[in-house]
């Protein structure tokens, strides 16, 4: 405790350091004196070598053993079966894209465009399951450039390659009807395309009359030359929605075609036989459209037929200032058409106005028919005195109600005007 111990040195008993030599080391505890000599430890087994034998080695920890690798073969099948099942569960999908969609049958109008346009429509209609259907499709089996535009009717129960192979096909044209009433001016005619037909551009009726009346207007062939009123033959037409006006007229006449037949080529010839007349197809136009316009029913034509051939040939009854030999029809209708005017808009002055269609100024057929006839006035005015026997009316008029009442003479014909008669 804070007491410094000298170590004392001993240098007893041991040699003189010689000069210019290293000091000596300390002596060591068993050279010191009174120090017994230390005691050795006994030696260990390993000390000992009898034989000189090599040491045993140290034991080792025991080896693992290492897992058995796991074959690859079954990898593989594994992949092999799960690519067949994909596979299969794909072809299994497209198939069903593929097949009908079993929808309600529609009609649909396919528009020109392209294909992608088009697998649109079918898919909206429920034809098609998804647009990728139809376009994947077009594109394996290189047709999405043979698809055509039209109308097309549809069942539902189509697969794609069906939908595909009517579509190459193409369909009807979209199309619109349009019914020609018996006794419609041209005029009149052309009104009522404008009104129905879904064309781009609107019809001019004025045109269209001017051109009916136009003895220079293009027709089929056996249409006479002169105006094309009475030519455009009454009934109901479908025509494609493309259809311009010009097809349509000669559609009308090419109907009119129809009604010139070989019998009825054979009955105007005896007919201007038996009236020593002129009398062809144009002049049987013109009779036959005053019949038509002056009669309320297909009932009256025959009669009315029978009063104007009556008055043909009776000049000395119906006789015109302006000619003889050849009586006047005194019909109001065709007065009316001379004037631009129907029978409710005539008045008694047109009467006098003198014009190629008044015939109670000029004595036989007016220069031109006044409306279209239909099939019954064109068959009343040949039937006269042929299977519809002759009869002597002279005159007919219509009552409020519509009655009908011919007249053999003009006192009867004023009583029946008068309400002082019965009809017939």
């Amino acid at each position: 405790s804070g007491v410094k111990i000298r170590r004392r040195v001993y240098t007893q008993n041991r040699p003189a350091q010689a000069p210019g030599t290293r000091p000596l080391a300390p002596p060591r505890p068993e050279e010191l004196p009174g120090t017994a000599p230390p005691r050795r430890p006994p030696p260990r087994p390993s000390d000992v070598c009898l034989d000189r034998r090599p040491p045993l080695p140290r034991p080792q920890p025991p080896l693992r053993r290492a897992a058995p690798r796991r074959s690859s073969g079954a990898l593989v099948v594994f992949l092999f079966l799960f690519l067949i099942l994909m596979a299969a569960g794909g072809a299994f999908y497209i198939q069903y894209l593929l097949s009908p969609t079993h929808a309600s049958p529609v009609e649909l109008e396919i528009q020109s465009g392209s294909a992608r346009s088009i697998a649109r429509q079918l898919t909206d209609a429920g034809l098609i399951r998804r647009p990728e259907v139809l376009l994947g499709y077009l594109w394996v089996t290189g047709q999405d450039r043979a698809l055509r535009a039209g109308l097309y009717d549809f069942t539902g129960e189509e697969d794609v390659a069906a939908l595909v192979e009517k579509l190459q096909q193409g369909g009807r044209p979209r199309v619109f009807r349009v019914t020609i009433p018996e006794g419609f001016r041209a005029s009149q005619i052309g009104q009522r395309l404008a009104e129905v037909a879904p064309l781009a551009e609107p019809l001019d009726v004025r045109a269209w009359t001017d051109d009916a009346k136009d003895a220079n207007t293009p027709r089929p062939a056996g249409i006479p030359p002169g105006s094309l009123e009475g030519f455009l033959f009454p009934a109901t037409y479908t025509f494609p929605v493309k259809t311009t006006f010009e097809e349509m007229r000669s559609a009308m006449l090419e109907r009119f075609l129809q009604e010139v037949t070989p019998e009825v080529q054979q009955r105007l010839q005896a007919i201007a036989a038996r009236e020593a007349i002129s009398f062809s197809i144009p002049e049987w136009v013109i009779l036959a459209s005053i019949v038509q316009s002056e009669a309320g029913s297909e009932a009256e034509m025959p009669i009315i037929a029978g009063v104007f051939w009556n008055r043909l040939r009776r000049p000395e009854l119906f006789g015109c200032r302006n000619g003889v030999g050849i009586g006047c029809l005194q019909s109001d209708a065709t007065v009316a058409y001379g004037a631009r005017k129907y029978l409710p808009q005539l008045v008694a002055a047109d009467l006098d106005e003198d014009t190629p269609w008044n015939t109670y100024t000029r004595p036989g057929l007016p220069e031109s028919a006044i409306s279209n006839p239909g099939h019954a006035a064109l068959q009343a005015v040949l039937a006269y005195g042929f299977e519809e026997p002759e009869h002597q009316f002279f005159y007919f008029y219509h009552r409020p109600n519509s009655e009908f009442c011919p007249s053999r003479t003009l006192q009867e014909h004023n009583a029946a005007i008068q309400g002082q008669r019965a009809c017939r």
